[in-house]
C-alpha cells in the first residue's frame, strides 16, 4: 500500500486533534479492510488543507472499489460511517463522500476556539 500525506505544519488542540486522529484511524483502517484488491496496488491520498483561520478540511482519498452501492454514505448505519460523522459534526464539520475510481471523504471541521466562537 502506498500512503501519501500532504500537511502543513501546524498545531491543533486537543480538543480537535483527538476526534481528528479517530477519524483518520477508521478511514485508514476501512481503506486497509476493503480496499485493497488483488494485483492492485493500493494507495491512499491524505491531505489537510487550512482554509479561513480555525477552518480546515481533510481530504482522504484510496483507489479501492468505494462503499457499496446499496449503502448511502448519507443515512449508513454502520458503526464506522456513523462514527466518522458523529466526529466531524463534534467539529462542527460535516463528512461527505463521493466515489471517483476509488473512495473519496472530505471531511471539514473548526478547531476548539472557532467552535466557541460559533457558541
Amino acid at each position: 500500500m502506498l500512503i501519501k500525506i500532504n500537511m502543513p505544519d501546524l498545531v491543533l488542540d486537543i480538543d480537535t486533534a483527538v476526534p481528528l486522529g479517530l477519524i483518520i484511524n477508521e478511514l485508514l483502517t476501512n481503506s486497509f479492510k476493503y480496499a485493497s484488491v488483488k494485483n492492485k496496488t493500493g494507495s491512499i491520498n491524505i491531505e489537510l488543507v487550512e482554509g479561513v483561520k480555525g477552518n480546515y478540511t481533510l481530504i482522504f482519498v484510496d483507489n479501492g472499489p468505494g462503499i457499496d452501492e446499496s449503502i448511502n454514505f448519507d443515512t449508513a448505519i454502520t458503526l464506522g460511517l456513523r462514527l466518522i460523522k458523529g466526529l466531524a459534526a463534534q467539529l462542527y464539520g460535516e463528512a461527505k463522500y463521493h466515489f471517483d475510481n476509488g473512495s473519496c471523504f472530505t471531511i471539514t471541521f473548526k478547531d476548539t476556539a472557532t467552535r466557541k466562537i460559533e457558541d
